[in-house]
């Protein structure tokens, strides 16, 4: 009885461990990640932009721990910026009405993903996301939208 039991918790963590994250993969167990990719010290990103309407830009994220120690997600200090048709920046800010976007610590080779709205009150030709805030480095590493198409 002892033996088998040992046999399953091993099988447990084989297949437990070929669901760990892989470095440069840019990929979620079968599953690819969306818009465009990028690594920030220790995270693999998929950023991904979706326009709701004239109003509301919804960016994804997916994020993959590429280092073998634990490390801080923080969408909350993303920086996100809109760009006018005549050139004004506008910062845009979380929808967040209960508070819910703070940073989280995700363990070594682990994965995960959020979306999250950013309404304006401006019509926006662009927006944009600092991804290097996403892990709280610098310089600033931009990635950008054209919302026309």
């Amino acid at each position: 009885m002892v033996a088998r039991e040992a046999n399953f918790f091993v099988i447990a963590a084989l297949v437990l461990a070929g669901c760990a994250y892989k470095p440069d993969s840019f990929r979620q167990g079968s599953a690819s990640f969306r818009g465009f990719y990028i690594s920030v010290d220790c995270l693999d990103l998929g950023i991904d932009h979706r326009k709701r309407d004239n109003r509301m830009d919804v960016i994804a994220y997916e994020f993959g721990n590429r280092c073998d120690k634990p490390v801080v997600v923080d969408l909350a200090a993303a920086r996100v910026y809109g760009r006018t048709a005549d050139g004004e920046e506008v910062e845009l800010y979380a929808f967040d009405p209960m508070s819910e976007i703070r940073p989280v610590r995700i363990d070594a080779r682990a994965y995960g993903r959020e979306a999250i709205e950013y309404p304006s009150s401006h019509t926006l030709d662009r927006v944009c996301i600092d991804a290097a805030a996403i892990a709280h480095v610098s310089p600033p590493n931009w990635i950008c939208f054209n919302r026309r198409d």
